[in-house]
């Protein structure tokens, strides 16, 4: 396994804008580009909706290229992790 919520990056817009990302892939900066989480990669589900939704707010958009989790993405949920 490789990637997942505990892993990121941060990057920058055109305009200087600060963005952390943990699931969401960087080229949805990119209007043009279809963002695919790829196999490997521990997908966290409440993480990935929160991220989407952060990036929605602040955007105010819709997203039309959506991010795809690739088939063979693993899942993980919050009914997995273990109690604090």
């Amino acid at each position: 396994m490789q990637g997942g919520a505990n892993a990121g990056h941060t990057i920058y817009d055109e305009a200087g804008n600060k963005y952390a990302l943990h699931l969401v892939p960087s080229g949805i900066l990119n209007p043009k580009t279809i963002c695919v989480v790829g196999n490997g990669v521990v997908m966290h589900l409440p993480t990935f909706f929160n991220e989407i939704e952060g990036l929605k707010a602040r955007w105010g958009t819709t997203f039309d290229s959506m991010d795809l989790p690739s088939c063979t993405c693993s899942l993980s949920s919050d009914i997995q992790s273990s109690p604090s």
